[in-house]
């Protein structure tokens, strides 16, 4: 396997959205054995411009696990379980409009491993979340969007767990706001 892409993902079925699948114990395995494989990987990611040709953006704010903070609207253990965030973050990324993530470190090197922040604008530091419902969040978002010094629009949990558990509805709300 060559560093930068980890096998093994695919769409699970059953009912609801579907998400891809993430084998979590492969990325374990490459991030144990081959620790270099996160600096390869982000060496050769393809970066873009900030911002692109819009003058806008629109950002996934991704916390994991790590952060003490798992609960997404009325689901407290919502983003407890790092391989579900990567199952909700990678089709999130992929969504048209979307242009990157903000996350930390440690949440960024399994999206880089498997080979998804290519041409995405990649911001690391702390993440915020919004515990609004999605209608009363993009109520404020499109408000916000309106003012003249609004550029971005960096969306956080309200995106990755929405209450439908329907990511790709959600990323096409957020975007269709810009």
């Amino acid at each position: 396997m060559r560093a930068g892409r980890v096998a093994g993902t695919h769409t699970e079925g059953g009912s609801g959205p579907r998400l891809p699948a993430v084998d979590a114990s492969e990325l374990v395995r490459v991030r144990t054995r081959h620790p270099e494989a996160v600096a390869e990987a982000a060496a050769r990611r393809v970066r873009r411009p900030l911002p692109g040709a819009s003058g806008r953006l629109v950002t996934v704010a991704a916390g994991g696990p790590a952060r003490g903070a798992p609960g997404a609207g009325d689901r407290v253990l919502a983003a407890a379980n790092r391989a579900d965030l990567l199952r909700r973050l990678c089709p999130a990324l992929s969504g048209p409009g979307v242009d990157g993530v903000l996350a930390t470190a440690d949440v960024l090197d399994d999206p880089l491993l498997l080979g998804v922040l290519g041409h995405k604008v990649v911001l690391r530091g702390d993440v915020g979340d919004f515990s609004e419902e999605r209608v009363a969040a993009c109520r404020k978002w499109r408000g916000a969007l309106h003012l003249p010094t609004v550029r971005a629009l960096v969306v956080g949990r309200s995106l990755l767990h929405p209450a439908d558990g329907d990511v790709a509805a959600a990323v096409g709300t957020a975007t269709g706001l810009l």
